[in-house]
């Protein structure tokens, strides 16, 4: 069987190259990043990063930069050899099922399936249509095993992720398609449950059945008794996929711990820490390669959460001012991107008042008030010239000193 999954890999293309260096970034590239004071706010400091990089840009000049994309800048070729992989094990798998080696059927469709799931989002329809055969055959393997339970929950898994899918005929026994059949009917009547869904770190992204949800910790609702594939990703971590079984009535747990690559190192640099000491931001944003990175902390406030961080530029940081948000999320992207800007305005110049109605172009120019005080004001300084004049004395002039006032 691993022979045969070295022909699939072999056959989607020659082996990959090492990775390139990464491209330069567009310049002048903009980053916001927001860092949990507390676990609590881990979700919500993860979705207002990207918010607030997207309204920053609105107010000043600057291209937006993705965290994933600064930290991972080789992901999508990282993805795509996943993927392959995982494809490549749902045949493998299918065939061990044929040939009635159902542990290895189980173990390798089980490994196959979470692997797709970790990238179900981006899937395009030749691996969904991967998800769905591998998710059927699993399904079927435990089945034989007597397992009716744990096959059920696949097949409903199958029927909430690729509703239309029908299997292969001929390839599957029928009581086995029948049984898929009949589940898929009553998908629609089943009762609901939730799960709690944590992550280390916490903050990562939860796709439920390919639709983000949210960040965790996050508790999502309202699903359908049965299996639902979990995606979970982070920017500085390697994404990860499971089936969660979820109960009639009840929230059930799923927590995940994300595998580290390379770029986790750099993420674990940026911490609260270095918002009080120059030296240590220079060291850990100058690796990331953007041009400007707002880098703040959220933190639990009187009564709203405050962030408070620092606006840096090659090498400077100017201090955000400490600003509480909203409770909206979307309010307090806007108030934070505001803060932010604010930390290099010019100074305010104060708009011209509009020309009043009195000095339009019909009206007589003795009407206007202010020729009559203009006038006064020439008239006096006239007065005064004339008197420092006299004052001044000469030879055929009056005495020194005396003052001479002309009406």
């Amino acid at each position: 069987m691993r022979l045969l999954l070295g022909i699939l890999l072999a056959a989607a293309g020659p082996e990959a190259p090492a990775p390139a260096p990464p491209p330069p970034l567009p310049d002048p590239s903009v980053l916001v990043v927001v860092l949990p004071g507390a676990p609590d706010l881990s979700g919500r400091a993860a979705a207002l990063g990207p918010a607030v990089t997207q309204r920053v840009v609105h107010l000043r000049p600057g291209v937006p930069v993705a965290l994933a994309d600064v930290l991972r800048p080789n992901r999508a070729e990282d993805q795509g050899r996943a993927i392959v992989e995982a494809r490549a094990q749902v045949l493998e798998g299918i065939a061990a099922f044929e040939n009635l080696e159902l542990d290895l059927a189980r173990e390798t469709l089980e490994e196959a399936v979470e692997g797709l799931v970790a990238h179900l989002p981006e899937l395009d329809p030749a691996g969904r249509l991967a998800l769905a055969q591998g998710l059927f055959a699993y399904a079927s393997s435990v089945l034989f095993e007597g397992q009716t339970v744990a096959a059920d929950q696949l097949f409903s898994a199958l029927a909430t992720v690729e509703p239309g899918f029908q299997p292969e005929p001929g390839r599957y026994p029928s009581n086995v398609v029948e049984r898929f059949e009949e589940l898929q009917g009553r998908t629609a009547g089943r009762a609901t449950g939730g799960l709690d869904v944590y992550t280390d770190p916490p903050g990562a992204e939860v796709y439920v059945d390919g639709g983000l949800r949210g960040y965790a910790p996050l508790t999502v609702p309202d699903l359908s008794e049965g299996a639902h594939a979990v995606t979970v990703r982070h920017p500085a971590f390697e994404p990860a996929g499971r089936l969660a079984v979820v109960e009639a009535d009840e929230n059930m747990l799923v927590d995940l711990a994300l595998k580290a690559v390379d770029a986790s190192a750099l993420w674990r640099a940026l911490t609260p820490q270095l918002l009080g000491d120059l030296a240590a931001l220079n060291q850990a944003l100058k690796p990331l390669r953007v041009d400007r990175v707002a880098l703040l902390v959220l933190e639990e406030g009187a009564s709203d959460p405050v962030a408070r961080g620092v606006w840096w530029h090659r090498g400077k940081a100017e201090q955000i001012a400490p600003t509480p948000l909203p409770e909206a999320d979307e309010s307090a992207a806007n108030v934070l991107a505001q803060a932010i800007v604010a930390t290099e305005a010019p100074p305010l110049v104060v708009a011209p008042s509009p020309v009043p109605d009195e000095v339009a172009d019909d009206v007589p120019l003795t009407a206007r008030w202010w020729f009559w005080a203009a006038l006064g004001t020439v008239v006096v300084a006239a007065g005064v010239s004339t008197a420092v004049v006299a004052t001044r004395g000469g030879e055929d002039g009056p005495p020194r000193n005396t003052a001479i006032f002309g009406f």
